[in-house]
């Protein structure tokens, strides 16, 4: 299901399986920190690769999730960057100025620039700058 079962309810995060139900579990607040932990606490980068992995084609819906925007924040903190290219690209897709806009997708594009190689986030970060007079004045968009 989407919500973890009443047996897990009680289960320390290091207790509950997140694989294969990743993104469900991210988008409510006890299922994202869950998810938070297995990232912090995987023993290994493909661990980490294979949890991450599942968030892929879901990144449109996770900018605007008040609790999914931290499960990606937390990706792009602790895996190399280029295990979160697919991340730029989704929003680059969708339209990362709506996406730098937004309450929750600006903190994502926050981390990307901050935790990313230059030249990784370059398409980003001139397609915001393109776009920069609508950008900067917006409530969200000045970071």
């Amino acid at each position: 299901g989407k919500t973890p079962s009443s047996s897990e309810e009680n289960l320390a995060p290091r207790d509950v399986v997140v694989a294969g139900r990743v993104w469900a579990l991210s988008q409510d607040q006890r299922g994202c920190r869950l998810v938070q932990h297995a990232l912090s606490a995987a023993g290994s980068e493909a661990e980490r690769d294979a949890v991450v992995a599942e968030l892929k084609g879901h990144i449109k819906e996770a900018v605007r999730s008040p609790h999914a925007n931290f499960v990606i924040q937390k990706c792009i903190e602790l895996v190399r960057p280029s295990a979160v290219q697919f991340v730029i690209d989704e929003i680059m897709e969708a339209g990362p100025v709506p996406c730098a806009r937004h309450k929750y997708g600006c903190r994502i594009v926050q981390r990307l620039c901050q935790h990313c190689p230059p030249e990784q986030v370059s398409g980003l970060v001139e397609a915001l700058l393109s776009d920069f007079l609508s950008v900067a004045p917006h409530q969200y968009g000045n970071y």
